[in-house]
């Protein structure tokens, strides 16, 4: 059974991501915006809101990659910090 099956994006496309490719930057993008955009709609924010709020998280996630220790941890990291934000 594939373990990565519950992960949006493979702990190499992270890896990727910590070293600086911007292109596998955009797949992370692409594969959790609207996710975080939801957690923003929990939140009670509207539309525009939740879109600001789900950009900064990922503002957050390209400046602080580096601090990410395990790239498998990707998943539950990126959660922190949208409900951190």
């Amino acid at each position: 059974m594939n373990q990565n099956r519950k992960y949006l994006v493979s702990s190499e496309i992270i890896q990727k991501v910590k070293d600086g490719d911007q292109e596998a930057f955009v797949k992370v993008y692409d594969a959790y915006f609207t996710k975080i955009f939801f957690i923003a709609k929990q939140f009670g924010m509207n539309d525009e809101e939740a879109k600001d709020m789900a950009h900064d998280v990922f503002v957050k996630v390209h400046k602080n990659i580096h601090t990410l220790n395990d790239s498998r941890a990707f998943h539950s990291w990126i959660y922190k910090v949208a409900y951190n934000t």
